[in-house]
């Protein structure tokens, strides 16, 4: 069987239209064991309303943001690079995509810990045999786990979020951040494998991966995206990074303290933080100071 790469290093550029629709819909569409994997991603975690701020969503697992007509280029972004990515779950066999399901649900309900091959026979409905034939051993499903939901993660993200009153006053950029930290299950499970995936060679290239499409994407918030001039992306890049460690760590807090986290005012706190530095990298007076 040919095992699912990293979502990040596996692109396909030159699938045409058709192929790159097929690939959009088939995280939906395909099998109903597909659509398994799914349902137990795209909710939001336990239900949680993050800090009150109104973001929860029964079916998204994300929340605020503009309607779909007003939907900005740092999300359609996203779009693209789901047409350059392959499907990790889309290439697996039913047999296989029942146990990727049943292991999200342990990691979901029970947490790493308790992510056995004995668990995931049970959850799955599969033997422990077939967890060996189609993934190797735990560590090779781990992998293709963390393939999944950050391949989830992201169309979760081409999804227009419902606007919410809790996000009047802060910025674009603030709002897309707030975005992007409302936990959502595929990021209660990839939390859920980091501390295992940090002690593995090949996990934390995955991970790497997955960090440096974020990377992108906050370039692509501050307007220096793919294309962009050279000396404005080196001159924002360490800010990319510092928004993708904000999203992370509001995202944990949600989870510690879902309904004491104040998102709002972390994130007017950002605001603030953001209105006086963007100008300063830009221009390039933070080099010379």
């Amino acid at each position: 069987m040919r095992r699912s790469g990293s979502v990040v290093t596996e692109v396909r550029f030159k699938r045409d239209a058709i192929r790159i629709r097929h690939t959009l819909s088939t995280v939906f569409n395909q099998s109903a064991n597909i659509l398994h994997v799914v349902e137990s991603l795209t909710t939001t975690v336990d239900g949680d309303d993050p800090a009150g701020t109104g973001t929860g969503t029964a079916g998204d697992g994300v929340g605020i943001a503009q309607s779909e007509g007003d939907r900005n280029s740092a999300f359609a972004w996203i779009e693209t690079v789901l047409t350059r990515i392959e499907d990790p779950v889309a290439s697996l066999s039913p047999t296989a995509q029942r146990v990727l399901a049943g292991a999200m649900r342990v990691v979901v309900t029970k947490g790493f810990g308790k992510l056995t091959l004995a668990s995931i026979s049970a959850a799955s409905g599969e033997n422990v045999a077939a967890v060996k034939y189609y993934f190797g051993n735990k560590a090779g499903l781990v992998s293709v786990l963390i393939d999944a939901v950050v391949y989830a993660e992201l169309v979760l993200l081409t999804r227009p979020p419902r606007k919410t009153s809790a996000a009047t006053g802060l910025s674009r950029l603030a709002e897309e951040t707030l975005i992007l930290s409302t936990p959502s299950k595929p990021l209660k499970v990839l939390f859920e494998l980091l501390p295992h995936a940090l002690r593995d060679k090949k996990l934390r290239l995955q991970l790497q991966g997955y960090y440096e499409t974020f990377y992108e994407l906050h370039l692509e918030q501050l307007g220096a995206g793919e294309g962009a001039d050279p000396e404005l992306r080196a001159r924002l890049s360490g800010l990319a990074t510092l928004l993708a460690a904000a999203s992370d760590g509001l995202t944990m807090q949600a989870l510690v303290a879902p309904q004491h986290f104040d998102f709002i005012a972390a994130l007017r706190a950002l605001d603030v933080l953001l209105a006086l530095g963007i100008p300063a990298l830009v221009s390039g007076e933070a080099d010379r100071s």
